[in-house]
């Protein structure tokens, strides 16, 4: 049996992709929503991992950090990543002890469908797990689950104060660098706002 709602949410330090190490701890002060799921190109696993790509920005907004949790290695994380474009992160558990901790593990050792919502604290407000892993919860059941527990008003104070913060810096970063009389240095070409503005080539969503 694992953790329950109220339990101080075991910690845990994985790898991931994007390539990271991702330290369960160094989330505190950030609502961290935690996705365990089966496997990478298992169809219910594209459909969830992909909707949840597809709804990102809604997750976004409330200043939550979505994590992903599987038994498969970096390499079928990176494939998986690159086939569906997901741009969240997808960390590695190959032996299954993370999963076991959050009481999720299967005899295989792979994790069982499981969502879990841990606050500011580290302390567990919310979890879900799938009897058959056949279904998973949506991007508006999550967001629903944040709001019932209280951690959808305190993560979106999280992503303001962050947003005020690199507000503040950008304003002295331009006081700083303004050159009085000089327009021409101040003011970047259009082409190079054009530059700026144009993404970085991304790997392309070719399902099955």
């Amino acid at each position: 049996m694992g953790p329950q709602d109220g339990d101080l949410a075991p910690d845990f330090s994985l790898d991931g992709v994007p390539p990271a190490a991702y330290h369960l701890s160094e989330q505190r002060g950030k609502v961290v929503v935690l996705a365990f799921y089966p496997g990478d190109f298992t169809p219910v696993c594209v459909r969830q991992l992909t909707d949840y790509e597809e709804q990102r920005e809604k997750l976004v907004a409330t200043g939550a950090t979505l994590w992903a949790v599987s038994s498969d290695r970096l390499e079928k994380h990176e494939r998986m990543a690159k086939s569906y474009a997901l741009s969240f992160p997808l960390l590695s558990d190959p032996d299954g002890q993370v999963a076991g901790l959050y009481g999720v593990r299967t005899l295989m050792g792979t994790a069982r469908r499981a969502l879990f919502l841990i606050d500011q604290k580290g302390v567990i407000r919310y979890q879900r797990e799938e009897p058959l892993s056949l279904t998973y919860r949506s991007v508006d059941d999550i967001l629903q689950a944040l709001r019932d527990s209280g951690l959808l008003e305190g993560a979106q104070a999280v992503a303001t104060g962050e947003s005020e913060a690199g507000a503040r810096a950008a304003v002295r970063a331009a006081s700083e660098g303004e050159h009085p009389g000089d327009d021409e240095s101040a003011a970047p070409s259009s082409d190079a706002e054009e530059d700026a503005s144009l993404p970085e080539p991304t790997a392309t969503s070719s399902r099955p």
